[in-house]
C-alpha cells in the first residue's frame, strides 16, 4: 500500500471513528485479582502517609514501578525478571519497615507483591487467543516501550505478526484490521486511536484501572470540530459505553507513573559562580546519572536510524526522556576530545595552549575583581551579544565564545593580541572537528555489531574499542530528566556518576 492510500485509509477510519455510539475502538478490561489487590493496598498506604511519603520512598518507588510494570505486563510472569526483581525489592523494603509503617498494611503489601509474581494476569491468555482468531497477518501489537516490544516478540513467536512502539505504529502503512494496546488509552498518544492505522483498535486494560478514556488532546478545545471518540468497554461478556467517574488525566499520570527519586538534589537556591554552570540533573540506563549543562552539543545514539547514521550531536534542549547518549566512563567526552585535539597539533599545542590561557585567565581575573553584572554591562555597551555566557567563557576547555565577532570584542576588551589569538583558536576548533569525526566513525564501526535489542531491552552497553578517542564509552537511555536546574562545579558536568535513583524506572 502507497502513502497517498495509507492516508486515504486513515480518514476513512477516523469517520467511522468520530461521533459513533458503538465504534471500533474497545478497551478491554481483564480481570486481574492479583494486580488489583496490590493497587489497592499501596492506595491504602499512600493515602496513609499523608503528606509524609519523602520518608518512605525506598518502598513507594519500587513499589509504584511494580504496579506500572504489572498495567502494561502481557507476557506470563515467570519470563519477566524484572518483574521478579522488583516484587523482591518491595517484599525486602516491606521488612525493613518494621515499627514505621502499619504492620497491617505492610504485610499485606508483602502479601499483594508475593501475589503479583505468583499470579498470571489474564493477558496472557486472551492476547494469544485473540490474535490467533484474527490471524497473525492481520494483527498490530503496540506497546509501550521498545523493550517491551523486545519482550514481547520474543515470546509471541508469531510470523507475520507486528509488535510496534505507539511511534512505529503511528507511522506504519497497514492495511492491517486489528490494533491490541497493550496498557491503559490514557498513557497512549491520542493519535492511536483518532489516526488509526487499522479498522479495529483494543486496549487491554486491567479492571482494576478505572481511567479508561483516551487521553486528552492539548488542542481539543481550540479545534472548530475535534474528533470525538466514543469507546467501549468490555467487561466479561457485558458490552457498554464507558461511564465511569475516571480520575483526571493529570492525577492519573502523576499517581501511576514511577517516579525518580531526587532526595534534597533540587534545594541549592543560589546563583553559580565562576567555575559552576547550571545543571539539570539526568537518571540513566545502566545506574548511571548525570548533570547535564545547558552549553554545547552531545553526542547521541539513534537506533531506528541505518547503519552509518546513527552517531550524531544532539543539542543539549532537545535531549528528552527515552533518548540515548554516548558517554564516557571516568571522564567527560569534552575533556578526552580537548587532550586528543591538542595531541593532534604536534609542535603547535604548546602555543595554542598558552594563548588559551592568557585569554581566559584575564577574564577569570576581570570576573574576580569587579562583580559580573558589571562585566556583562561593560561588554555590552561594546557590542558583545552573548554578554551573559561571560562566566562560561572562563570554563578551561572551552574553545571561544560561538560569535567569531564576539571573541573579537572580548579580546580588544582583555587587551590580548586578537589576531594570533583567535588563529590559534580557530587550528584548536579544527583539530576538535576532525577528532570529532575520527571518533565518530569508530563509533559507527563499533555500533553496528553490538545487540541494539539488547540496548532497548537494558538501556545500557559498554562499547569497546581500540583508541584512547573509543575507549570506555557507553551507550545509556536517560531515563528521568530533573524538573529543577542547581549550580554544578563544571568539572563535574556531563561525567558519569554512580547513582540508583532512578534504578526502578528502567
Amino acid at each position: 500500500m502507497n502513502r497517498i492510500k495509507a492516508l486515504n485509509r486513515r480518514y476513512v477510519i477516523s469517520s467511522r471513528i468520530d461521533g459513533a455510539s458503538a465504534g471500533p475502538v474497545v478497551v478491554e478490561a481483564i480481570p486481574d485479582p492479583a494486580g488489583a489487590r496490590f493497587d489497592q493496598t499501596l492506595r491504602n498506604i499512600i493515602v496513609s502517609l499523608g503528606e509524609d511519603t519523602v520518608s518512605f520512598e525506598e518502598l513507594l518507588s519500587p513499589a509504584k514501578a511494580l504496579r506500572w510494570k504489572r498495567l502494561f505486563h502481557a507476557q506470563p510472569v515467570t519470563l519477566d525478571v524484572r518483574l521478579q526483581v522488583l516484587a523482591e525489592r518491595v517484599i525486602e523494603q516491606c521488612s525493613l519497615m518494621e515499627g514505621a509503617l502499619d504492620d497491617q498494611l505492610r504485610d499485606e503489601l508483602s502479601k499483594a507483591a508475593e501475589g503479583v509474581v505468583g499470579n498470571d494476569s489474564g493477558f496472557s491468555d486472551e492476547l494469544p487467543a485473540w490474535i490467533d482468531d484474527v490471524g497473525a497477518e492481520e494483527c498490530v501489537v503496540v506497546a509501550a516501550h521498545r523493550s517491551d516490544v523486545v519482550e514481547l516478540r520474543e515470546w509471541l513467536e508469531r510470523d507475520g505478526l507486528q509488535v510496534l512502539t505507539a511511534r512505529e505504529a503511528l507511522s506504519a502503512v497497514s492495511n492491517r484490521s486489528q490494533m491490541y494496546v497493550v496498557g491503559p488509552p490514557v498513557f497512549y498518544p491520542r493519535a492511536l486511536a483518532t489516526a488509526a492505522v487499522t479498522d479495529e483498535i483494543s486496549y487491554l486494560v486491567s479492571d482494576w484501572f478505572r481511567c479508561r478514556k483516551l487521553p486528552r488532546s492539548s488542542f481539543a478545545e481550540f479545534a472548530e470540530k475535534a474528533v470525538d471518540v466514543k469507546t467501549r468497554v468490555r467487561e466479561s461478556d457485558a458490552v457498554a459505553l464507558v461511564n465511569h467517574p475516571a480520575m483526571e488525566q493529570g492525577d492519573v499520570i502523576e499517581e501511576y507513573v514511577p517516579q525518580p527519586i531526587w532526595g534534597t538534589a533540587g534545594t541549592v537556591t543560589r546563583g553559580p559562580n565562576s567555575d559552576e554552570a547550571l545543571a539539570r540533573k539526568l537518571y540513566l540506563g545502566g545506574g548511571f546519572a548525570m548533570w547535564l549543562d545547558d552549553g554545547q552539543r552531545i553526542r547521541s545514539l539513534d537506533p531506528s536510524q541505518p547503519v552509518g547514521e546513527r552517531v550524531a550531536y544532539m543539542d543539549v534542549e532537545s535531549v528528552t526522556e527515552g533518548s540515548f547518549l554516548l558517554l564516557r566512563e571516568g571522564a567527560s567526552e569534552r575533556e578526552t576530545l580537548y587532550k586528543a585535539a591538542l595531541d593532534s597539533l604536534g609542535h603547535r599545542a604548546a602555543d595554542i595552549t598558552a594563548s588559551q590561557t592568557r585569554w581566559k585567565c584575564r577574564l577569570y581575573d576581570r570576573l574576580l575583581h569587579r562583580r559580573r553584572w558589571s562585566v556583562e554591562d561593560e561588554l555590552k555597551a561594546l557590542g558583545v551579544k552573548a554578554c551573559e555566557q561571560v562566566r562560561a567563557w572562563t570554563d578551561p576547555i572551552l574553545v571561544r565564545p560561538k560569535s567569531k565577532q564576539d571573541f573579537r570584542l572580548l579580546l580588544e576588551w582583555l587587551r590580548v593580541p586578537v589576531e594570533s589569538t583567535t588563529e590559534n583558536a580557530e587550528m584548536l576548533k579544527r583539530a576538535l572537528r576532525s577528532e570529532s569525526q575520527r571518533i565518530r566513525k569508530e563509533l559507527e564501526a563499533i555500533i553496528e555489531y553490538i545487540d541494539l535489542d539488547e540496548l532497548e531491552r537494558i538501556g545500557y552497553v559498554s562499547l569497546g574499542g581500540r583508541n584512547v578517542g573509543v575507549r570506555g564509552m557507553c551507550a545509556t537511555r536517560v531515563l528521568a530528566i530533573s524538573h529543577f536546574k542547581r549550580p554544578v562545579a563544571r568539572s563535574r558536568t556531563r561525567l558519569l556518576i554512580k547513582d540508583d535513583g532512578g534504578r526502578w524506572l528502567e
